[in-house]
């Protein structure tokens, strides 16, 4: 079928899916458009002329969770396999709309950038469970070439401790912080196992910065870089709950009350450690330079984001 232009082609294609998916599973709920053919391309047009990518991204998230309720088969293939092809369209078309340049000059430019001395360029990530923030953060590496470090870190800073391998920090920590914190006792100087692991990682992540260009997930790398007078790029990764919920079930394969329960669960323990550690509040935008929702952009559109910041900011110091 011809189509006068992306946007009518992307809205005819979202209600047909929709009306596949809603007929294939046999359920009298769950379908998203119930007005007229002609109503709904016009409503799901006037969204993306809009921008709110958020109730697009949303809508196909829903769509997907029907998809995945018909039986496995021929027709479930072809109703997923249209499902990913409209995403990476929804994906193209999101990033050539980014059309707008990135203003910053040397007024714009945050204090630490134009007082560093650093010869590094530093990405600190942090992220919301279920974001792609580990992905983003990879890709991002990949692209400027930059070494990337998550869980290295935990496993570098564990085996300089002595600790056994198991022994976990942020996202996975069973610890309560607060009160009960000090009843785990590691055996160096009568300290913490998380105090323990949180110095040493500290130590590590300011060592990798002061050598290399990298990008740090986690870790509260943003806030111990800063203090340390090492100019670091912070970026804040999110996305709607929804979203996060569904990205995890299909990439874990668990149902959705137990991705929720991790989702909530692992934000938690990101959010008090961060909080704990830095006197700060996780995911608050003005800790950061930048902070984006991945739902809105998809993974590849969050990457290209990041790196027109990160460059504007570069080319923007070099010239002073």
């Amino acid at each position: 079928m011809e189509y006068k232009n992306i946007e009518e082609e992307i809205a005819n294609r979202i209600y047909d899916l929709d009306n596949e998916a809603y007929k294939s599973c046999k359920s009298d709920l769950g379908k998203l458009y119930s007005g007229s053919r002609a109503n709904s391309i016009h409503q799901i047009i006037q969204t993306l002329k809009s921008g709110d990518m958020h109730e697009i991204t949303n809508e196909i998230m829903l769509i997907s969770n029907m998809i995945n309720t018909v039986p496995k088969g021929e027709e479930f293939n072809r109703l997923n396999e249209e499902c990913v092809a409209l995403n990476e369209i929804i994906s193209n078309y999101v990033r050539k709309g980014i059309t707008a340049d990135i203003e910053m000059d040397e007024y714009s430019l945050p204090i630490r950038y134009k007082d560093s001395n650093s010869p590094h360029t530093i990405i600190s990530i942090g992220r919301e469970f279920g974001s792609g923030g580990h992905e983003i953060g990879y890709l991002l590496a990949q692209k400027l070439g930059f070494s990337f470090y998550d869980k290295e870190i935990l496993t570098m800073a564990n085996s300089e401790l002595g600790l056994d391998a198991s022994a976990s920090d942020e996202s996975t920590s069973t610890l309560s912080f607060g009160a009960s914190l000090a009843k785990k006792k590691f055996s160096y100087f009568g300290i913490t196992t998380s105090d323990a692991l949180f110095f040493k990682q500290s130590e590590l992540i300011i060592k990798i910065a002061q050598r290399e260009d990298c990008v740090i997930l986690g870790r509260c790398a943003d806030v111990i870089l800063q203090k340390e007078g090492i100019a670091c790029h912070s970026i804040y990764i999110g996305a709607p709950i929804e979203a996060r919920i569904a990205r995890k079930m299909k990439i874990e394969n668990i149902s959705e009350e137990e991705a929720k329960k991790l989702v909530k669960s692992v934000d938690k323990k990101r959010r008090d450690y961060y909080n704990h550690y830095t006197g700060r509040k996780w995911g608050h935008s003005g800790n950061y330079d930048l902070s984006i929702s991945s739902a809105a952009l998809g993974i590849d559109g969050t990457v290209d984001m990041i790196l027109r910041m990160v460059n504007k900011t570069l080319a923007v110091k070099d010239s002073l």
